[in-house]
């Protein structure tokens, strides 16, 4: 009998002290391709684009010197009319490079829907001090550490915490580039 691989996600946790983990639910969708009429300054224009924040596209001609065909970009929504491209979701623009001879077309794969709590473990990229509510303890908004409640872990870098933990909270959290890892 072989052993069975449970598929983890992964979410950048940004602390807070009244928000809970959350990641959004992604659906595949196969949209007509968009070709872009012009760009300037890593800035894409095309009238009426209808990309949304955080929308997987795909170029399928490569249309700049660095773009790449099939790989995938996440849109940073700017307008109506106007976006950019990252290389990570949320992340900073993409340098598109200069203009090939034909412009960019761009294949949208996947939009992100409605935002949901994770709970799950955490891994801390940096070492310090993590004040974080694990699931099933009383939620009272205050980052003080008690029976029942917020606890706090010294860890050090690329230390995983084990459990399922539904918020950071900012104060007293020193630790960086915390991700929760969930099924």
């Amino acid at each position: 009998m072989s052993a069975k691989t449970i598929p983890y996600r992964s979410v950048a946790v940004t602390p807070s002290d009244t928000l809970y983990i959350t990641d959004k639910n992604r659906t595949p969708v196969s949209d007509v391709a968009i070709g872009m009429t012009s760009f300037a300054s890593d800035i894409i224009t095309k009238v009426a684009h209808g990309f949304s924040e955080g929308d997987i596209v795909t170029p399928t001609n490569a249309g700049t010197t660095n773009l790449v065909v099939g790989t995938k970009y996440y849109v940073l929504h700017l307008s109506a009319d106007t976006f950019s491209l990252s290389e990570t979701l949320g992340g900073a623009a993409f340098a598109l490079g200069a203009t090939l001879t034909t412009p960019p077309v761009l294949q949208r794969t996947s939009t992100l829907g409605s935002s949901h709590v994770v709970t799950g473990s955490l891994f801390c990229g940096g070492a310090g001090v993590v004040v974080c509510l694990p699931e099933g303890h009383l939620d009272t908004n205050d980052a003080n550490p008690c029976i029942g409640g917020a606890q706090s872990f010294t860890v050090v870098a690329g230390q995983y915490l084990v459990g399922h933990f539904k918020k950071v909270f900012t104060t007293g959290t020193t630790a960086t580039l915390i991700q929760c890892q969930y099924e």
